[in-house]
């Protein structure tokens, strides 16, 4: 396990716009890198890349000072809510794999994934970064088409 880094990962948990707005002003103006990801479930995940290298715990602390000074909820009931990241997970990330991460969140930072694990993120890899919101946008239009095509019925 990594005592220290300077690469992170947060469930923020449920989001609307705006506060996910600023989430991302935040991070432009305080991370080196970072990347938004609106995961399974509704929850948006931060990635990102401090200045510094800092402990879970501090991470924590700062995660939850930032959202407390906005009025805003933090999602964090469960303690793996964030979670040190190796930098090649987090360059795995900022490169448009988000199935990376959510991985990483399950393996020990340094362990070697899987080889079906590395297929799977390979092919992730080579998917357009907007690829979850449209087959969300596809998954809705084929919904309505069911529920009209059951109502004429």
């Amino acid at each position: 396990m990594v005592a220290a880094s300077e690469y992170f990962w947060a469930t923020l948990g449920q989001l609307d716009k705006a506060s996910v707005s600023r989430t991302a002003e935040w991070a432009r103006a305080n991370c080196v890198k970072h990347r938004i990801v609106h995961a399974a479930g509704g929850n948006v995940e931060l990635y990102a890349q401090r200045p510094e290298a800092k402990s879970s715990k501090s991470f924590k602390m700062m995660m939850r000072a930032v959202f407390q000074n906005w009025g805003l909820p933090l999602d964090a009931a469960s303690s793996d809510w964030l979670r040190l990241l190796s930098r090649s997970e987090f360059e795995q990330v900022a490169e448009g794999v988000p199935q990376v991460a959510a991985q990483a969140a399950h393996t020990p930072a340094g362990a070697a994934p899987s080889t079906a694990k590395r297929t799977l993120m390979q092919e992730a890899a080579r998917l357009p970064a907007d690829f979850d919101e449209r087959s969300l946008a596809v998954w809705r239009r084929l919904q309505k088409e069911r529920e009209m095509v059951a109502c004429s019925a």
